[in-house]
Parts: C-alpha cells; sequence; structure tokens
C-alpha cells in the first residue's frame, strides 16, 4: 500500500505540536518510529511507545471468563524496571504495569515515584476492588488512563462473572475515581467483556456507568482462543442475526445521546463516525498514537510496533497473545530483545504479509487492524 510520506509527516507533526504530555526526546522517538515503518527496517532505531510490565501474576479475583495460568509466579523486583527504563525511558510514554495480574497488588506508589521525573504515564487496568479514592489520589497526578474491568452493572451479574469482588465497593471506588480524574485529566473507562445475558442489559449498563460519570466504555468480545467455557458465555448464542444487531443498534444510539465513547472490537458498535470522544483528554495522544501504523506502515501489527510486554519473570515479549520470547531482563540488554533475531523475524513477516497463525488469528478478533 503507497503511503503519502509528506501528508502523514504533516499529520503526526500536528500532533506532535500540541502534546504537551511528551518530551522532546519522546516526540523524537515517535518520529524514529515512522521512519522505522516507513523503510521497513527490522532492526530499529525507534523504542516502543508502551511498555508493559508485569510484577507479579497474582489477582485477588477470579473471573469466570479468565484462563490465565497464575501458578508459579513470583515477584518481580522493582529494580527491574527502573533498569529498564534507564535504557528505553527516553523515549517510552507510558507504562502499564498488568499482564496476568491485578496492578494494586503490585507496588504501583514506587513506580510512580519511577516515573515521574522521566515524563512517562501510568496506564491502568484493574478489578477496582483496593482501587480506592485513598489508593488513587498519591498517584493521579501520573496517571494518564484508569480501565477498570467492571463486566456488569447489575448485582447478581456481577457476582455471577467476578464472584470474590465486593459489588458496593467497586461501584463507589469506580464513582470515586470519576472525581478524582475530573482534576488531573485522567481517562477514566469502564470495560464490559460480552457474556451470560450482557446483550439483554447492554443499553443499561451504558446508561448506568454515564450517570456516574464515566464518558468511555469499551465493549469487547469473549477472546476465543483463551476463554474457558466459551460457548457456555457466549452472549449470542440462540439469538438471530437480527436481534444481535437490533441490540447493538440501540445501544450505540443510547452511547451517542449521552456522550459516552464506545471503544470496541465488535464490528456492530464499530465505525460510526458519531461514536467519539465528546470532551478531550491531553492524554489522548497516548490512545492515539496507534495511528502512526495507519499512517506509514498499514499492514502492520500495532502491537508488535508500538508495545513491549515483560513477564513476571523478566521474559521479553513483543506482546500477550503469542508467547515469542525475545530474551530476559536478568541476563539481556532490552536492544538484543528488541532487536535480536527472534524480532527480526517477526517484523519480516509483517512487512511482508506472512503472518504467522496465531498473528492471523488476532488479527481476525480485532476489528479493523489489531
Amino acid at each position: 500500500m503507497r503511503v503519502d510520506r509528506a501528508a502523514s509527516d504533516r499529520i503526526v507533526e500536528e500532533a506532535l505540536a500540541s502534546a504537551d504530555i511528551l518530551n522532546e526526546s519522546q516526540k523524537a522517538n515517535v518520529r524514529l518510529m515512522a521512519d522505522d515503518l516507513l523503510e521497513g527496517r527490522r532492526v530499529w532505531k525507534s523504542v516502543p511507545f508502551r511498555l508493559i510490565f508485569e510484577f507479579n501474576r497474582r489477582c485477588n479475583v477470579q473471573c469466570v471468563h479468565c484462563g490465565i495460568d497464575r501458578a508459579g509466579s513470583g515477584e518481580q523486583p522493582l529494580s527491574n524496571i527502573a533498569r529498564l527504563l534507564d535504557q528505553i525511558g527516553w523515549g517510552v510514554m507510558d507504562v502499564m504495569p498488568f499482564a496476568g495480574g491485578e496492578p494494586t497488588l503490585a507496588p504501583l506508589h514506587e513506580l510512580a515515584a519511577l516515573l515521574r521525573p522521566r515524563n512517562i504515564w501510568l496506564n491502568l487496568v484493574t478489578n477496582g476492588l483496593l482501587f480506592s479514592g485513598d489508593y488513587f489520589r498519591p498517584i493521579a497526578d501520573v496517571t494518564a488512563r484508569v480501565q477498570y474491568s467492571f463486566h456488569a452493572h447489575r448485582p447478581d451479574a456481577f457476582h455471577r462473572i467476578m464472584p470474590q469482588a465486593d459489588y458496593a465497593k467497586v461501584v463507589r471506588n469506580l464513582a470515586d475515581g470519576v472525581r478524582i480524574a475530573e482534576g488531573t485529566d485522567t481517562q477514566v473507562v469502564t470495560c464490559i467483556v460480552l457474556m451470560h445475558d450482557a446483550l439483554d442489559h447492554l443499553e443499561s449498563y451504558v446508561r448506568f456507568v454515564a450517570e456516574l460519570g464515566v464518558r468511555r466504555v469499551i465493549v469487547q468480545k469473549l477472546y476465543p482462543t483463551t476463554t474457558p467455557n466459551l460457548d457456555e458465555l457466549d452472549p449470542h448464542r440462540g439469538r438471530s442475526g437480527a436481534e444481535i444487531d437490533e441490540v447493538y443498534a440501540r445501544t450505540l444510539a443510547t452511547a451517542k445521546r449521552l456522550g459516552v465513547f464506545v471503544e470496541t472490537n465488535v464490528p456492530q458498535l464499530f465505525g460510526d463516525p458519531e461514536n467519539m470522544a465528546r470532551v478531550r483528554s491531553r492524554f489522548e495522544l497516548l490512545q492515539e498514537n496507534a495511528q502512526i501504523v495507519a499512517l506509514y506502515r498499514p499492514d502492520f501489527c500495532i502491537s508488535t510496533a508500538m508495545q513491549t510486554l515483560v513477564e513476571w519473570n523478566g521474559n521479553v515479549l513483543p506482546c500477550c497473545r503469542d508467547h515469542i520470547v525475545l530474551g530476559n531482563l536478568e541476563s539481556d540488554p532490552f536492544e538484543s530483545c528488541w532487536n535480536g533475531p527472534r524480532m527480526q523475524e517477526l517484523r519480516r513477516t509483517h512487512f511482508e504479509r506472512t503472518p504467522s497463525p496465531m498473528c492471523a488469528r488476532c488479527r481476525r478478533y480485532w476489528v479493523g487492524h489489531p
């Protein structure tokens, strides 16, 4: 696919000119990644925009749709990420301290102290049980986005999906989070993974979170390869296509009326030009930076381009879907992981449009582009 370099560069420079959350070295990294993508390099001069760091794989809730294996998890020391940030912190924009665990079981306040002087932002995904207002306030100044895994607004459905969680406490913490975020412009998002009878109540879910002050909702499909009892949990089971389409159309109409932006990989909800954030946060860029792939190499994988995952045992991976071990922080410098033989080969498959079966399956799961 032919890319108009001049037009793409103009879009990027306009975005960077207004990006007050980035410093000059982070902006330089954006330009380097544009070159890496456009020129089809296998060895990159840029570093990932996002670092997903797994301190442990513990969780205080067992959701019915979660197939993550938590056996044998240890604790990764804070010193590992400190050492890594010394190597690549000049270009990293945000750190997501989760992969297979709950981030409030990690030393988030100590992590925040590492990120502040480096101008790097926190990006959290939490079940909300421990993420109280008192927990959030000390790190709110360095938090760009908080995503609450809130899969049902009805207490009975909530307890069926997250049986160990306290519904009232999570709702209270979510409401407190919305109020605290108003002072920092932090994005507050709820995520519902569709399962059970969710379609019967999806429109009322949007109304419920909107009443709490939430203006961003993720509506996500069950992931087909890691969800236990996929057929049993499938909310589309027993419904006609027309019924399914009608539910999604009604939900989207309600979201637009209430000013709620729906981020989604559900085809029926995706692509409506009126489905957008009505009030923009200064942290929009941290989500929109994925567009660099669309601008310079539309056939490339967004995850492979933009992020790196470090598991609790120090293993470095390109993404959370396929377990491709690039190296280990305990023994390998990041450069040898980011630009080593396995990463070069992965980049080649995307540049040449010959993705592995796992990558191809992942593409089919997402709408538009993974």
